[in-house]
């Protein structure tokens, strides 16, 4: 029969009751503060069971596991940094386990501190208190680390943090506008609410704006809710100084986020300037409370002090209107056929601050230098299109009477928005050419007059009119001083030439060394004759890109299927290997120097090849280089049915086309 005195202590208990006092001491830093009640019991069930096992397998000198395995290491800020912290803080544990039985034997049961003569061994005992007393330190010590890279408190944190917007520019008398962005968060202990946020007022870029209330007649806080939708918190129409306070109850859930937004209305007389808000750095006028409606003091607040996104107030927008010269077509002088709808130019247009709208607009037609005039009766309408395809027609408008005439488009409506950039394309109708001898009363377009369109700065006649979307008020911004590039009226023109010239042998003697197409597109003008007016081929230089051993006698040319067959061409040649060609020489007034419209016409190019020695790898390569300043032609003017002379010869002028080349001669 055990007679053991219930009460009797043995010393394993006395170390395990030593044990579970030292962990209230060692375990500081997971009770910091406070603690919610599953958790304490999971954690001190959990400690108090690792140390009586501790205790047991070092008594049958069994090697210990640590427990860092047992904590959630997907939580942690840092896992590996974090299981670093806890296999030390379970050595430490350990080693302490350890010396606590070594106190009992070598210190006694009875062992008073004050009076250290108490002790079975003095010298031991002291001892063994000491090492006790170095690894508790060490366990203290490692309450940085966990706090950095387990990430685990008791301690309720708010965080206030910018989010980034995009920059923008606003007006007078605009609502609602976005002004901060941010969000709130909590910490995994509690639940928080809060009851108050206050911001600071960031001004610049103006003389005297230096409160909310010389932009704004309101602000007003919102909170995204769970759908995404803004919910109102508080509006403040009390803006003098340079801060703003907002209270209201905006839950924010532990271990959760509420993104919040500052919105503001314009006011109608505002001091443009630059305006921005960022979280108060003060906590004064800030107020949070924990799920035990206990105040989260000023440590406890994290508050981001970067100034969110600046924004541009002004009393209006601006807009900037100047032809465009970027795009293929629009970047060069052009040729266009008389009798027509035909594209003149290119606007670009952009605005600041305000979205606006394009009431009016003013089209000049002027020359280069106001030697020569363009008149009405060359072009008669202008017409302005959102697309160069000319489907979506915004409005048309008549040139004026007299010489270098404005076009005036009324009530477009057309909204230019503040995001990118806004094309709009102008086409002209040409009027037609009639030269014969009863020509149509609308034919009076005058070939070789060239012209550009132009944006006045005057208001002559005219006025330009741009408003502002928001504020309703018409905008003031002078025109870029561009204009368009030249068109240049002709009653006939070249749309294409190209070359299918293919690879051969060089031979000695006569030779096929080019052949070139040139295409003129439809037309209905008419020539003095009666017939359509055609376009005249006029002159040309090409490159001989050969060998030295290669040199020419003659030079032919001839229309394929033409009526008049193959003709030697009046030529010339320099030491560069450039050939020049006269076509009007060599053709005079015979038919196959006309390309009717609508037609291609091929031409081929023969040469009488003498070489200075016996030919032996040569080669010869025909090309057309520089055409918008080389090839050039013209066509036939006359009056009711006479023959007056030709047009001033053109170039080509076709966007994009620069060289032609054909196929490579050798032996």
């Amino acid at each position: 029969m055990d007679n053991k005195n219930p009460r009797d202590t043995r010393p394993i208990d006395e170390a395990v009751k030593e044990s579970y006092s030292w962990l209230g001491r060692s375990y500081v830093f997971i009770a910091k503060t406070k603690i919610k009640t599953w958790q304490s019991v999971f954690v001190l069930a959990f400690l108090v069971g690792a140390a009586l096992a501790t205790i047991f397998l070092v008594s049958a000198d069994f090697q210990t596991s640590s427990y860092a395995s047992t904590y959630d290491l997907s939580k942690a800020i840092d896992s590996k940094k974090c299981y670093k912290v806890l296999k030390s803080q379970s050595s430490y544990e350990k080693k302490i386990t350890l010396y606590l039985l070594q106190k009992k034997r070598y210190c006694g049961l009875n062992y008073d501190p004050a009076n250290p003569s108490s002790a079975i061994s003095k010298s031991k005992c002291k001892n063994v208190i000491k090492k006790i007393a170095k690894y508790e330190k060490n366990i203290s010590a490692l309450q940085p680390k966990f706090d950095k890279y387990c990430g685990f408190t008791t301690t309720p944190v708010v965080t206030f943090s910018n989010l980034a917007s995009d920059e923008a520019s606003y007006t007078s008398d605009q609502r609602n506008i976005l002004l901060f962005k941010g969000r709130i968060s909590a910490n995994e202990v509690s639940d928080l609410q809060i009851k108050s946020v206050n911001f600071q007022g960031i001004f610049g870029g103006g003389t005297s704006n230096d409160s909310f209330s010389d932009a704004f007649d309101r602000l007003s806080l919102y909170y995204i809710d769970g759908n995404g939708d803004e919910v109102l918190l508080d509006n403040e129409a009390s803006l003098e100084t340079t801060s703003v306070k907002f209270t209201g109850t905006m839950t924010i859930p532990a271990n959760g986020t509420v993104a919040v937004v500052v919105r503001a209305d314009v006011k109608t007389l505002v001091q443009s300037g630059t305006y921005a808000l960022k979280w108060a750095d003060s906590t004064t006028n800030y107020s949070v409370i924990d799920e035990d409606n206990t105040a989260l003091p000023a440590e406890q607040y994290e508050i981001d002090s970067t100034t969110g996104t600046i924004f541009n107030i002004t009393s209006t927008g601006s807009y900037s209107i100047e032809f465009d010269t970027t795009e293929s077509y629009y970047s060069n002088n052009r040729n266009v056929l008389a009798g027509g709808l035909r594209p003149l130019g290119k606007l670009l247009l952009s605005v600041q601050n305000e979205n606006a709208i394009l009431e009016d607009l003013v089209i000049q037609a002027i020359t280069d230098d106001g030697s020569e005039e363009i008149f009405s009766d060359d072009t008669q309408t202008l017409y302005l299109f959102t697309d160069n395809s000319m489907t979506d027609l915004l409005a048309n408008a008549d040139f004026g009477e007299g010489a270098n005439p404005k076009a005036l488009f009324e009530d477009i409506d057309f909204l230019i928005p503040t995001d990118g950039i806004t094309y709009l394309y102008i086409y002209g109708l040409v009027k037609s050419i009639d030269y014969s001898n009863s020509p149509s009363a609308d034919s009076t377009a005058q070939a070789g007059k060239y012209f550009h369109l132009a944006i006045p700065n005057d208001e002559d006649l005219y006025t330009r009119k741009v408003i502002g979307a928001n504020t309703g008020q018409t905008l003031k911004n002078e025109p870029v001083a561009t204009v368009s590039k030249s068109s240049t009226i002709m009653g006939a023109i070249i749309t294409a030439v190209s070359s299918d010239f293919s690879n051969d042998t060089l031979t000695i003697g006569k030779q096929d060394i080019f052949s070139f197409k040139v295409t003129a597109p439809n037309s209905t003008n008419i020539d003095y004759d009666g017939d359509l007016l055609g376009v005249k081929l006029a002159q040309s230089t090409f490159t001989l890109n050969k060998t030295d051993n290669i040199s020419f006698e003659k030079f032919w040319i001839e229309r394929v299927g033409g009526a008049n067959g193959e003709k030697q061409a009046f030529a010339s040649t320099t030491a560069e290997d450039k050939l020049y060609i006269d076509f009007a020489y060599t053709y005079g007034n015979e038919n196959d120097l006309v390309i009717e419209p609508g037609t291609t016409a091929e031409f081929i190019l023969r040469g009488f090849i003498t070489p200075t020695n016996s030919l032996r790898d040569e080669t010869l390569q025909v090309t057309i280089e520089n055409m918008q300043t080389n090839f050039n032609y013209s066509h036939n003017i006359g009056e009711f049915g006479s023959y007056t002379g030709q047009t001033e010869r053109v170039f080509t002028k076709i966007p994009g086309l620069t060289n032609i080349k054909g196929g490579s001669l050798s032996n």
